[in-house]
């Protein structure tokens, strides 16, 4: 539960009376390093070292008794952002060189594991664990591609997490599990010294300078949580039931800036020229937007396995899930912030079953129903853009009265709201999102250590959460495929509430449907080989945009119809082959030396085939008048490009030494990432200009790529020592 996606497991090494550790270091020599694919020829090869650290040891403080585990780990690489602003379009805008060079990113991550396993009696178990994590990363946001240097934004984040684990076996058949936890997370983005004093100016599809919108943010969240399990065992049914309880304690403050928006460089150098108003549209953040805010999320669940016969089982369940969100602002000035509804009805039924038919040949299948929680921010972005006079969002059209004259930024007395506010709000029909999840698959055993499964998966995703401006209404055209277009005038004739110009609705009802088939060979390890090859067809559609986020950030195209952006999903992928393999060979020799050569080598392969990602191309002018939105050009639907396919093959060699001392056990390890140094680029420039009539007119800087691509060749050496 607590998720509609995946799920990680983390084992750590304990419970051993004799001592047992491990040291490991990798290091990336630069020479060895591919040139990023996006840096021009004329740059030196930037920082792309690494070099990674880590130790954990073992063992008992009490023999049988009393044992505890430890772990650190070191990690300094290179990120180097190429930065793929034009020389022609930085001389233009009068861009320093200084301020084109690659980002001088270096990461610092430091990871600190500790943990204490205490036998109290042949019946009960404690465990305790301490996790800490810090990350240092200068350059972090708005960086590469498009983006100036005095653009970006440093990063700091900080986590410490407290556990318990109290395992108890009543009788043979009776099982209990309580966890306790507490986990503290503390980040933030800054200004480093190459920040620009603002305002930023984004000039669509070529560059992005002059300050930042990514400074000042910071997160701070304290999540105790308490979960019980019970397990009975009756006959052929095992019965499991618990609960589980959490409290979100969050801290948030926003970013403030201002940002002036243009659609041409020569739009850009008019303004510059002494044409105050040649911009697209103006969006400033002013105030101290932040919010301290609780909520309380607690579930419980029942379910049983049943062994109806040698070769079935069979699992029922049900859960239920609350995510009680905290108390809205009764002071707020628009309605819908004035309260937050909790859905009260959140049952999921779940069914599975494994069954043999026949001695080579299985068949699963499975269906369930998964809530997702809550994502806090939709109840931050409405504390914070309330329209309550502590802080506010614009998003002004260059057209409007209220637009002010480039490079000034709006200033207001503290404590005054200005008529041209943006605010956000939540539904007040809000219901939970949840995934419908279907899976068969049938394997076969073709040999002893060979095995084929074929699968179908289908996950239906509903009451997804979409953005779309509540506030426009009477549009006063209509654009040549049935877009509104609305006037940028703020009155009542022209707004739902005249009070602010634009309201961002967080809206549910979103739709997501993904079908897959997938078939997977998998030979076992066997004679020092083992090899695994999947293939997925599958294709992943919405009607409304989607976002690789924690929370939706993409508006909708049109107020009126989310059915205009029904399209491809963000993470459609109709074709993905991954292969691996790992090959460990065993000689039997009576030449020592050739014995000596021949083992103790492992060899591991990863091969990555797939279509490239979904693009979704946009016009650099605004069609509709609706600030909010990223329009697209006219008779092009959502997501309707797509990037080159993706093929990646990476290796690791491990050769084991001999034995020193019976304990210490030496390896070197040689890691290549992409070993065919193929170029592969994730995203694209799809942003185009268009016509007097909205029609796309693409550029030569149209689908070129951007800074999001996967790093060419990469060689490490490593060393591991057991002991």
């Amino acid at each position: 539960g607590d998720t509609a996606g995946d799920i990680y497991n983390v084992i750590t090494n304990c419970e051993t009376n004799t001592p047992h550790g491990e040291f490991y270091f990798i290091g990336r020599p630069i020479a060895l390093a591919a040139r990023p694919m996006l840096l021009k020829f004329s740059s030196p090869k930037p920082d792309l070292s690494l070099a990674d650290f880590a130790g954990n040891a073992s063992g008992a403080l009490i023999k049988d008794k009393l044992f505890v585990f430890g772990g650190y780990e070191h990690l300094k690489r290179g990120l180097p952002a190429p930065i793929t602003i034009t020389a022609s379009d930085a001389a233009a805008i009068g861009l320093p060189a200084s301020l084109v060079a690659i980002a001088p990113s270096v990461q610092h991550a430091q990871f600190l594991n500790f943990r204490m396993d205490w036998i109290v009696s042949n019946k009960h178990q404690v465990f305790l664990r301490y996790n800490y994590f810090r990350n240092e990363y200068p350059f972090n946001s708005s960086v590469g591609g498009t983006f100036a240097l005095d653009a970006a934004s440093d990063f700091r984040d900080r986590a410490h997490v407290l556990g318990a684990q109290v395992l108890s076996t009543f009788s043979p058949t009776v099982l209990n599990e309580l966890r306790f936890g507490w986990p503290y997370r503390n980040e933030h983005h800054f200004a480093n010294p190459l920040t620009g004093a603002g305002p930023q100016i984004n000039i669509s599809g070529a560059a992005t300078f002059n300050g930042s919108n990514t400074v000042g943010d910071r997160y701070q969240e304290k999540i105790p949580n308490l979960n019980d399990a019970v397990t009975l065992i009756r006959g052929a049914h095992t019965f499991k039931a618990g609960f589980g309880l959490q409290q979100n304690q969050d801290t948030q403050t926003a970013d403030v800036y201002s940002q002036y928006n243009f659609s041409s460089v020569a739009q850009y150098l008019a303004a510059k020229a002494g044409s105050p108003f040649s911009y697209v549209s103006y969006a400033s953040v002013i105030g101290l937007p932040g919010a301290w805010y609780h909520s309380v999320f607690w579930n419980w669940f029942a379910q049983d396995s049943f062994q109806a016969r040698h070769n079935l089982l069979l699992i029922f369940g049900v859960r239920y899930d609350r995510f009680q969100g905290p108390a809205a602002d009764p002071n707020a000035p628009f309605s819908y912030s004035k309260s937050f509804r909790t859905p009260g009805k959140d049952f999921a039924p779940r069914f599975g079953l494994a069954w043999s038919v026949a001695p080579k040949t299985v068949v699963r299948a499975s269906f369930g129903m998964f809530y997702e929680p809550v994502p806090t921010n939709l109840w931050y972005n409405t504390f914070i853009n309330s329209g309550n006079p502590q802080a506010y969002q614009a998003s002004i059209p260059a057209s409007s009265p209220l637009a002010p004259a480039f490079p000034k930024v709006i200033a207001l007395t503290p404590g005054a709201v200005p008529p041209s506010a943006d605010i956000t709000t939540i539904t007040p029909n809000f219901r939970n999102a949840y995934t419908l999840n279907t899976s068969i698959q049938i394997t076969q055993a073709l040999t002893k250590n060979d095995s084929l499964t074929v699968g179908y998966v289908n996950t239906g995703a509903r009451e997804l959460t979409y953005l779309r401006n509540l506030n426009l209404v009477n549009p006063t055209s209509f654009l040549a495929d049935g877009r509104p277009f609305y006037s940028a005038a703020q009155t009542a004739a022209t707004r739902l509430d005249s009070r602010f110009n634009n309201i961002t609705l967080q809206d549910v009802g979103a739709i997501t449907s993904y079908n897959a088939m997938i078939v997977n060979f998998q030979h076992r390890i066997s004679q020092g080989f083992q090899v695994s090859a999947s293939y997925t067809w599958s294709h992943s559609i919405s009607d409304a945009p989607d976002a690789n986020s924690f929370e939706q950030n993409v508006f909708i195209e049109d107020n009126t119809s989310r059915l205009r952006d029904r399209g491809n999903s963000l993470v459609n992928r109709p074709s993905a082959l991954t292969l691996s393999a790992f090959l460990a060979p065993h000689v039997s020799s009576s030449n020592k030396v050739w014995k000596w050569l021949a083992n103790n080598n492992e060899l591991a392969l990863l091969g990555n085939l797939s279509a490239g990602d979904q693009q979704n191309v946009t016009s650099t002018r605004n069609l509709t008048n609706d600030t909010k939105a990223a329009t697209r050009p006219l008779f092009i639907g959502r997501d309707t490009v797509r990037g080159p396919s993706i093929y990646q093959f990476d290796a690791r060699y491990t050769r084991s030494f001999a034995v020193i001392c019976e304990c210490i056990k030496p390896k070197f390890i040689v890691e290549v990432n992409n070993l065919a140094n193929r170029e592969n680029i994730t995203s694209l420039n799809t942003a185009v200009a268009v016509d007097a009539n909205g029609l796309a007119q693409p550029g030569a800087s149209y689908l070129q790529p951007l800074s999001t691509v996967l790093e060419k060749r990469i060689v490490q050496f490593g060393i591991r020592v057991d002991w």
